[in-house]
Parts: C-alpha cells; structure tokens; sequence
C-alpha cells in the first residue's frame, strides 16, 4: 500500500497549480486580491477543518507571491510557474499592485520552544531574503542576541547566546522595555523589507495543533510586538480546534471565540467544497476501480481530502494485494469500505464495527451510503427488502464472529469460511 497524500514540496505546488485539480486556483487568486486591498497591520484567520489542505494553500500562496516580487524586481523566476500564471485561469488575471515577501512559521514544529517571538524572530532572520548579505543578517542575530542577554541579565539569567533561539529560559516573561523590543523587531523588518518588497507576509501555520500555553503566548506577543504596518499575519488553523486549545489554558468556561476576536481582524473560510472534484481527480490520474463509492463514503462520513487520500489508499491495496472476486466480494464492497471508513475518521466505531458490535445500526448506516446500500440489497437475496436487510445483518454477524465453521449461504450467495478468515485478515493488512 502506497502513501497518497501529496507532500507540499514545491514541485507538487508547481504540478498543482498547473492542474488545478480542486479548482484552488480560482479561491488562491481572490484571497491574493484581498490582500492586495489591505492597509496597515491586519491579522487573518484562514480556518478550514484538519485535512482540507490549508497547509498547501498556504505554501502555494507563498510561491505565488514570491514569483510576482521576483517578477517585479526583475529576478530570476521559475519559468515553469510563469507560464503557469499566464496561462491559467483567474492566475493569469492577477497583477498585484504591491509586493509581498512571504514568510513561513510552522508553529507546531517550534512548541517546545520556551518563547515564540525568538523562534519567530529566528524564522524571518533565516528565510532566505538576507542571505545574500551575511553582514547584515549577522547583525541581525546579534541585535537579538543582545536583546536576549540583556533580559536575561535583569532576571539573573546566564544565558549562552550561541544558542539564541533555543534558550533554556523563557527570557521575555515579565520585562519592562517592551518599547525595546518593538525598536529592534521594526529594526529587522526595515532590513528585510527595504529594496526587497512593499510588505511582509507571516504565514502562522499549524497554531491549532500546538500546545495550549504555546499557542496563547504566540497570539499575545505577536499582538503586542508586532505593529508594523508593512507586515500582515495570516493564521492558518482550525478555528474550532483552536477555541478548544484556548480553553484548555483558560477553562472550559472562557469565552474562547471571543478571545480570539480580539487577533483576527477578520476571517477567510476555505471550504470543502471541492471534495467532488477531489474524488474526480483521484478517478481520473489515479488508479481506481469505485469513483462512486469513494464519493458516496466520503460524503457520509465528511471526509477531509486528507481523510479521502487514506481511504484510497486502502481501496487501491486490495488490488495490489491481488485479490480474486469470487461470492465473497461482497464482504470487500459492503464491509470493507465502512471497516476502513471508521479507521480513518473514529477509532472507537472501528473497534465496535470490527467487534460485530454494530448489527442493530449496519443497515441504518448502508442506507445513507447508496452505492453500498444498492449493491448489498442485489446481491444478498431474491427475497424482498425485509429479507434482505434480515440476511445482511445475519451475515454482518457470521462475519465478525470469532467461531466460524459453517459456510454463509443464501440462494444467490454462497461465503467459504475460509474466505471469510482471508478476507479478516486483509483488513488487519491494509
């Protein structure tokens, strides 16, 4: 069984771009033009559901933006993405009137890092935009550096600047300067910026994942640090996992939504709605042997397109294990999908599913899924529709029974119970 999900490595941006197989195209230009409307400092929540792909919307705005900066500076572009945004619709459109250098902060991979504003800081610093003047990204770091001794001297700490951005001791908590700071950060900004772009873009990713009191102290110093106008944060997050983070620092009873009012000047939503072209794209330049099935699952189950690539991937294994449709292909399209289903979105239903648990609901669950629902009703009997429902119980039960010695037989479908051993155990594989 192969991995599915694409990785956001920059050749995947550049392939999906150019295929646009959700038609992201289309959302990534208008959210480009919003923000090419926006003056001052703003901060936007760009909320999605875990698994939507906020990360490689993120990353591909990145690119987009990097390729009109170089574009306007006349450097070096990719020529593979110039024709892609000449040429593609609503890209081929856009014609930004401002310059953007685009910074990525991958917040769930610096949690563990006593203060977020050094990590941020350490993140803008090595991004690459100063890397051709090692001078003056060197005294960046030591305006850093000193800004960090410096605190740590007022609260007794010794502190090793080699190691600036991984300190032992939370060295911003309680400081007085804070006009200080702000100086130094508008100091970073104006080399980074200054001859290179009109403004900054800082793409907070993954905030909803990390640990509560990271996640807070990151809101609040980027709210009262960071006031440039030149430079704009995007938050990419599940909002609704994010208001749970917030309250498991805060209580249960805190506001949470409204708290997080207070940093997001506004919201960008970026729906699902493109999960039916998903499913057509995984039809179409993937092997596939069910596009309906895939659709009618996921649709009941509110799959995520991360949740659609891990369910794929389990169907697709089922060839590659090279099995034989005999009678017993009614176990892999009827209970297979809604085992693997589970998998992938409820480990507690899958452990009650596979435990045979679920008889009283199966047929209540197939009904809500058509193209199982369909087929199992065909293919179990000649009998009419209570006989049908009564026999896939009876056989949903023979199935997941532990003790099985007997054949399942109907009169149009005969299971060996070797058959249906094989096929417990291709669950357990795939």
């Amino acid at each position: 069984m192969k991995r599915q999900e694409l990785a956001p490595t920059y050749n995947n941006i550049i392939e999906t771009l150019r295929g646009d197989y959700i038609r992201r195209n289309e959302v990534l230009a208008d959210f480009i033009q919003l923000l090419d409307k926006i003056d001052g400092n703003i901060n936007i929540a760009l909320d999605s559901k875990w698994g939507n792909g906020k990360t490689f919307f993120v990353k591909q705005l990145a690119v987009v933006l990097e390729f009109f900066r170089k574009k306007a500076f006349d450097q070096e572009i990719d020529i593979d993405l110039e024709e892609i945004v000449q040429h593609k619709s609503y890209l081929c459109d856009l014609n930004p009137e401002h310059t953007y250098i685009p910074i990525y902060y991958d917040a769930w991979m610096f949690d563990d890092h006593p203060d977020p504003i050094l990590s941020l800081m350490y993140s803008i610093i090595s991004n690459g935009y100063i890397e051709s003047d090692p001078t003056v990204k060197h005294k960046l770091r030591e305006k850093v550096a000193a800004l960090t001794s410096a605190i740590a001297s007022l609260r007794g700490v010794s502190l090793n600047t080699e190691k600036l951005f991984f300190p032992q001791e939370n060295c911003l908590e309680s400081i007085n300067f804070v006009e200080e700071i702000k100086d130094i950060l508008n100091d970073i900004f104006e080399q980074l910026i200054v001859e290179k772009a009109d403004k900054l873009v800082v793409i907070i990713d993954e905030l909803d994942r990390c640990k509560p009191d990271y996640a807070v102290k990151l809101l609040e110093k980027i709210k009262h640090f960071i006031v440039d106008d030149r430079v704009i944060f995007i938050y990419s997050t599940n909002k609704e996992q994010l208001i749970h983070t917030i309250k498991k620092f805060y209580g249960q009873d805190f506001n949470a939504a409204l708290y997080l009012n207070r940093f997001f000047d506004f919201q960008f939503v970026l729906d699902d709605s493109e999960a039916d072209r998903y499913v057509n794209y995984l039809g179409r330049e993937r092997r596939f042997i069910n596009q309906t099935l895939l659709s009618d699952i996921g649709a009941y189950f509110k799959f995520s397109l991360r949740d659609y690539n891990i369910f794929y991937s389990k169907l697709t294994s089922l060839s590659d294990l090279g099995i034989e449709y005999t009678q017993a292909s009614f176990l892999y399209q009827v209970f297979a999908p809604l085992a693997w289903a589970y998998s992938v979105i409820d480990i507690e239903k899958e452990r009650r599913f596979l435990s045979g648990d679920m008889e009283d609901e199966i047929i209540e669950i197939m009904s809500g899924i058509p193209s199982v629902y369909n087929f199992a009703m065909r293919a179990i009997s000649n009998g009419n529709d209570i006989d049908k429902k009564s026999r896939i119980q009876a056989l949903y039960r023979y199935v997941f029974n532990k003790q099985k010695t007997d054949d399942f037989t109907t009169d149009t479908l005969h299971i060996l119970s070797e058959e249906c051993k094989y096929f417990l155990r291709i669950l357990g594989r795939a």
